[in-house]
């Protein structure tokens, strides 16, 4: 049992211009001086609960009972039902997870929960109410980024890419702050399920207009490295988004992809262990770890990672599928 208590006091008053890097220093100083618990290496993961205790333990019962009273306490309170979702979906029990989300949404329908709704239908293969539920957050509010970008992406794996190339096309005609967000959504979605050619060609675009954009950058070397064009230049594009980006996550997996159709096992692996040492329930990356594990012959420890992915993401073979790299 460990327990923190913690303060923060506002005194107000302004910083003199001369010190604002000597506070800027004080700040960071603080900062890393701050408490870490370090975890024993055998601690359990998250994927590695399977929705009930093992033999001997009581946590999940006990975190259960508590979500159980604090709903019983106020029943048309939603939080106790999303809070208990989000513990449900976490640890591999999606079903319960998608029951606790209808009681929340029949309080306070809201777009985030049709959302997460969709999301936990979608993983669990029911793509009917996975799209039922991006529509009905769209309904809320058709101008939602978040609602429209799932409810697209949603279309398009299920084959309506124009219905989903509709609903971008339709905002970004619209124009405004939000037209090069739309335009980048429409590159992924063409370089995931469509024309990639016309992705590179929109990307291009979008990179001339933004140039330094980790973001563009990376989604133009994933488009690449997934779909097997232009492998050439996809290196220095991954290699840019990394030495651009504040989280190297994405742009690490996606250089990983690169390397391992370039044949370039080591550096693959490579990538995607630092990618795992900052972000460890990253699914995509555990299984592209196991791709490249079996290519290096050592099957044991792929099959490990295989099982880590498909508890984080039970969508991933499918996606993986998408791009002729298969598990098995």
């Amino acid at each position: 049992m460990f327990t923190l208590d913690e303060r923060i006091d506002t005194v107000g008053g302004e910083i003199a211009v001369a010190r604002i890097p000597a506070e800027r220093d004080a700040l960071t100083t603080a900062k890393a001086r701050a408490p870490r618990i370090v975890a024993s290496v055998d601690t359990r993961r998250r994927w590695d609960i399977n929705a009930i205790d093992p033999p001997g333990a009581t946590q999940l019962r006990a975190i259960e009972a508590i979500f159980a009273k604090s709903i019983a306490d106020d029943p048309e309170e939603a939080s106790g039902y999303t809070s208990r979702a989000s513990l449900r979906s976490g640890v591999g029990d999606r079903r319960g997870a998608v029951a606790d989300l209808t009681h929340a949404i029949a309080i306070t329908p809201t777009i985030d929960l049709y959302l997460q709704r969709s999301t936990e239908s979608h993983e669990l293969g029911d793509m009917a109410a996975a799209l039922k539920d991006a529509e009905a957050a769209r309904a809320l509010d058709p101008s939602s980024q978040q609602a429209i970008g799932q409810l697209s992406d949603l279309k398009a794996e299920g084959g309506d890419m124009p219905g989903a190339l509709a609903l971008l096309d339709q905002r970004i005609a619209l124009g405004g702050s939000m037209r090069n967000a739309f335009r980048e959504a429409k590159a992924g979605l063409l370089g995931e399920y469509g024309d990639v050619t016309a992705a590179l060609v929109l990307f291009d675009s979008l990179i001339a207009d933004k140039p330094g954009s980790p973001s563009l950058m990376n989604g133009r070397c994933w488009a690449k490295g997934t779909r097997m064009v232009m492998i050439d230049s996809a290196l220095k594009d991954c290699t840019g988004a990394i030495e651009l980006s504040t989280d190297t996550s994405g742009p690490l997996d996606s250089r990983a992809m690169v390397w391992y159709r370039l044949g370039k096992y080591e550096q693959a692996l490579a990538d995607l262990d630092a990618v795992l040492a900052s972000t460890p329930n990253q699914a995509e990356s555990h299984f592209m770890r196991g791709i490249v594990l079996v290519k290096s012959n050592r099957r044991p420890e792929a099959t490990k990672e295989f099982a880590i992915a498909r508890r984080l993401l039970p969508s991933v073979d499918r996606r993986y599928a998408r791009y002729g790299i298969k598990a098995d």
